[in-house]
């Protein structure tokens, strides 16, 4: 079987300090002929892009949507690394047609997402919550996304407050240590 298309992607993130989940991303991304790579917070390994370099400058005229009308619905947006239940890192590919509709129907609809809301994101944006839930759910309505690099409960009461947040997605153990 051929690889899937890829318009521009594998989103990386601090894996390098993880010898063995880089050894598995890596093999993946050479497997699936990934085009382009951009590389989050870590030094890029060769041959990544660097994500400020995609940010030092306007697209050309036209770029923005030669890339859209080069992507359909089944081409790989994410690869997301998981252990699963192996704890073996493992690449789970999501294309973009499942993303959109999963987070349209679990964000937008559901939670009732609208475009006056704020949302305060300290997940990775390598994780289904940072990466999807929080970016694709705020894209479909517009809304605001205010980006944290890590939790820390103090400096999450801070931003919440000072920035007007409206919504938060976070894990138990975090809306335990902000009630403490």
């Amino acid at each position: 079987a051929s690889p899937p298309r890829f318009a521009m992607l594998a989103v990386l993130s601090d894996i390098h300090s993880n010898v063995e989940a880089l050894t598995v991303c890596l093999r993946e991304i050479d497997r699936l002929q990934c085009k382009r790579v951009i590389c989050l917070g870590a030094d890029p390994a060769p041959g990544m892009i660097p994500y400020e370099a995609l940010t030092r400058e306007a697209p050309p005229p036209g770029a923005v949507a030669s890339l859209q009308a080069a992507v359909s619905p089944d081409d790989v947006a994410f690869i997301i690394y998981t252990s699963g239940t192996t704890a073996f890192p493992k690449g789970v590919m999501l294309p973009h047609g499942q993303i959109t509709r999963n987070m349209y129907e679990a964000r937008v609809i559901q939670e009732e997402l609208r475009a006056d809301d704020r949302l305060l994101v300290v997940a990775p944006f390598v994780h289904v919550v940072g990466g999807m839930n929080s970016v694709v759910g705020m894209l479909h309505v517009g809304g605001c996304l205010v980006i944290m690099d890590r939790f820390d409960p103090e400096a999450v009461l801070r931003t919440i407050e000072r920035e007007r947040v409206t919504r938060f997605y976070g894990a138990t153990a975090m809306f335990v240590d902000l009630l403490a």
